[in-house]
């Protein structure tokens, strides 16, 4: 998986890349694999090496408010994604939405312990997996999650309500 992430939130983080220093970032990934991330001025770079790889603002930390990234899908056979993370607690624990190229869709996901679960998007039955809607690889995509109070909505391009969670930390 190769996927730009560039200007705004790269995956938990209220405010412009560009507008952070540089080696504020934490990367890793959560499972198995060592995720390798590149930063220059343009943003950050994904290429690869695990599964699940994050990066987080290390010094960012918020109860209620908002997480957006505008990200690019490049390539990958396994996922050609973007997406954002909050109520971050460690590399295990944490809420994650990501918009996926090859499976054109948007999965929330809680992972605790490390084991991803996905979320059922609001108003779905249980165990729906995620919104369909296109992905374009090669296309530029934004992707927010606000969480006020107690609930959590995401949208891709502002189109459509994800989920529903629950305000307690993974």
């Amino acid at each position: 998986m190769r996927t730009l992430l560039a200007t705004g939130l790269v995956l938990l983080a209220a405010g412009v890349l560009s507008a952070q220093p540089a080696g504020r970032w934490l990367f890793g990934s959560t499972g198995r694999g060592t995720a390798r991330w590149t930063e220059d001025t343009a943003g950050l770079t994904y290429r690869g090496g695990a599964p699940f790889g994050w990066a987080v603002l290390q010094a960012v930390s918020l109860t209620d408010g908002f997480v957006q990234a505008r990200f690019k899908p490049i390539s990958g056979r396994e996922d050609q994604a973007g997406g954002v993370v909050w109520r971050w607690r460690d590399a295990d624990n944490y809420y994650v939405a990501r918009a996926n190229a090859l499976e054109n869709n948007v999965v929330t996901y809680k992972v605790v312990g490390g084991r991803r679960t996905a979320i059922a998007p609001a108003g779905t039955p249980a165990g729906t997996y995620g919104i369909e809607t296109k992905v374009a690889a090669g296309a530029w995509h934004t992707l927010r999650v606000e969480f006020p109070g107690a609930r959590g909505r995401g949208d891709l391009r502002r189109r459509s309500p994800l989920h529903r969670a629950r305000r307690d930390p993974p």
